[in-house]
């Protein structure tokens, strides 16, 4: 019987002390799903555990898989790298699996420049790796069998045909949490509500262009739905077994159907379930009948990705919606007593210190909760990414450079140097931020614990960033 180890690498030292921990929801989904299928699966966090690479080396040699899967995004993709060097290096014979958005974007290169991954996972994990799991108990195993894959045997690397999505999500079982340390997630400042908090996803695919985000490359251009009973049925859990009660919604675009939000918020009311929680929206999503029945079941917070304050920045990411659209959305969210973030991009090509100042501008004018500002990342299996390596201007880049991404700007952009951008960045948190009616709207929220938790590490956050 083949034994599992999925690792979800280390990364407290990217978020600093003010940072999310949060859940590593896909592994959880893969566990659970390994588990229904009488497959023996452990999880390893590392970072709500504290265990560096090297204190993992222990953890490994007590629970002796024979098949490690570790999982990829694109600032980590160097650790995942480096844990897949340990392991093989103490364990030749154990299977490594690398899945996640990054292997599943640079599959081929991962696997030509890297000795120790053995496969690559390429998009949805569940079915593949359970697909995986049943070829090696075999006694002839037949890799070519397993579609989802890329795969190198003797030094020759072989694509497979690309699995087909999953079409009922409601087969899935409910992420295995209980192979998590629950107790040890925090939220990142802006949803620091209540605890104890968990994630949650309801709906797998994102119909949207947007040029810098990397969502479609594991889960597709088309939105597959959870029924909402089962939805709501995952809530009635986590609230029972771990105490939750604090929930963020991590779709995409959580509005993205209203009859469906509805729903979920009706069933919520009808089940009187106590739960607060927050989501991800679109501004072109939502309206004001909607909102009023999400502040009703619960919510309290809504980001909204704006991305900037400029019409013509927002047609260059063909990010299809419009100021007037983003103002109106953050005003009926205000109106309905639900409070806002609003996240900005800095620094997409096209920008120019005008198109800068005017996100900056449109930022403190519709004055949302909370603004974040985030350089441009080009992350890989985007447009932006692609049209990057199209103009060769991305020829002195390192994966590496993507563990700086909260700090630094990657992309260098004509007429700016990185140091400019990097100012940029930090005045338009000072700008937002040092208004003396955005301190006094923080001191009236100062009403519990937990605000005042979340304030102190709101205002390392803000020290470190500026």
């Amino acid at each position: 019987m083949e034994k599992v180890c999925l690792i979800s690498p280390p990364y407290m030292d990217m978020t600093g002390p003010a940072g999310a921990i949060v859940p590593p929801l896909g592994l959880a989904y893969i566990a659970a799903y390994l588990r229904e299928n009488n497959v023996q699966v452990k999880i390893i966090d590392c970072t709500p555990l504290h265990l560096t690479i090297r204190n993992l080396a222990d953890v490994i040699r007590k629970e002796d898989p024979t098949i490690i899967g570790i999982s990829s995004t694109t600032p980590l993709i160097s650790k995942s790298i480096e844990i897949a060097d340990m392991v093989k290096k103490a364990r030749p014979d154990v299977t490594v699996i690398l899945g996640g958005p990054h292997a599943t974007a640079q599959g081929k290169e991962i696997l030509t420049t890297s000795k120790s991954i053995d496969i690559v996972v390429v998009g949805e994990g569940e079915l593949t790796m359970l697909d995986l799991v049943n070829e090696f108990e075999k006694r002839n195993m037949n890799l070519e069998n397993v579609t989802g894959i890329i795969y190198k045997e003797q030094d020759k690397i072989y694509v497979n045909k690309p699995r087909p999505f999953i079409e009922n999500l409601d087969e899935l079982p409910f992420p295995a949490r209980d192979l998590l340390p629950m107790n040890k997630y925090k939220p990142s400042i802006k949803w620091y509500y209540r605890i104890p908090f968990t994630t949650m996803i309801t709906t797998r695919g994102c119909p949207f262009k947007c040029i810098f985000c990397d969502s479609h490359l594991t889960f597709g251009r088309r939105t597959r739905f959870r029924s909402v009973t089962n939805v709501v049925d995952e809530i009635e859990e986590v609230v029972a077994k771990w105490g939750v009660k604090e929930l963020i919604f991590y779709d995409d675009t959580f509005t993205l159907n209203k009859k469906y939000v509805n729903e979920i918020c009706e069933l919520i009311l009808k089940k009187d379930i106590d739960i607060t929680w927050g989501c991800l929206a679109r501004v072109d999503t939502i309206d004001e009948k909607t909102l009023r029945k999400m502040k009703n079941a619960g919510c309290h917070l809504i980001s909204y990705g704006i991305e900037s304050g400029s019409e013509e920045m927002l047609r260059i990411i063909k990010k299809k919606i419009t100021l007037q659209q983003s103002e109106k959305a953050i005003e009926l969210t205000k109106k309905v007593g639900i409070e806002s973030a609003a996240t900005f991009i800095l620094g997409i090509p096209g920008e120019t210190h005008e198109t800068l100042q005017k996100t900056i501008d449109f930022a403190k004018k519709i004055n949302p909760t909370y603004a974040e500002f985030f350089n441009a990342v080009p992350f890989p299996g985007t447009e932006l990414y692609q049209n990057l390596r199209n103009e060769n201007k991305l020829t002195n880049f390192s994966w590496e450079n993507y563990t700086e991404l909260y700090n630094a700007p990657l992309i260098e952009l004509e007429g700016f140097t990185r140091k400019e951008l990097e100012h940029i960045s930090k005045k338009a948190y000072r700008e937002f931020y040092l208004r003396y009616s955005k301190i006094f709207e923080y001191m009236s929220k100062m009403t519990s614990v937990h605000r005042l938790k979340g304030y102190f590490r709101a205002f390392k956050m803000f020290m470190r960033l500026t």
